[in-house]
């Protein structure tokens, strides 16, 4: 035990460096997730009490075992894509963590919907569906672009 305690100390820059070399290209994916798990907390919050709930630590203690949980995930899945996966080919750690995102986002939805009444979930479906809506709100005009005369080089 004394040994692998040694060994511990001896190691420990390498160790670090080797912690820091894999958490540094995820971080922004790990700030986002605490961002929406925070967000998520904070909308649960409002909305449990326009409910009238009583808001209990047992409620509460859910959210960092969550944390921990979605941090791990990514973490994870950054440990496993870098021996299998060199670089980007299939990036796992994105899908892990996009998919952890959706979930955070449809409860931090589902949790607005109760505050306002407005089917927030809904909403955004109908703006998948209807193309000309995405169209719009992404500034795009449909018209047609074809060759105008100045396009054209003259033959004269």
């Amino acid at each position: 035990m004394k040994q692998a305690f040694n060994w511990i100390l001896n190691h420990l820059s390498e160790v670090s460096i080797a912690v820091v070399a894999l958490i540094l290209p995820i971080k922004p994916l790990l700030g986002w997730m605490m961002a929406l798990i925070l967000i998520d907390l904070m909308t649960g919050i409002w909305a449990a009490y326009k409910r009238g709930e009583k808001i209990t630590s047992k409620g509460l203690r859910r959210t960092p075992i969550k944390l921990g949980g979605y941090l791990i995930a990514i973490i994870a899945s950054a440990i496993i894509q870098l021996p299998i996966f060199i670089g980007d080919l299939i990036p796992i750690t994105r899908c892990v963590a996009t998919f952890l995102a959706v979930v955070e986002l449809k409860s931090i939805g589902e949790n607005i919907t109760s505050l306002t009444g407005v089917p927030i979930g809904n909403i955004i479906k109908g703006l998948f569906k209807n193309k000309d809506v995405i169209k719009e709100i992404a500034g795009s005009d449909d018209t047609n672009t074809s060759e105008t005369e100045t396009d054209v080089p003259n033959k004269s």
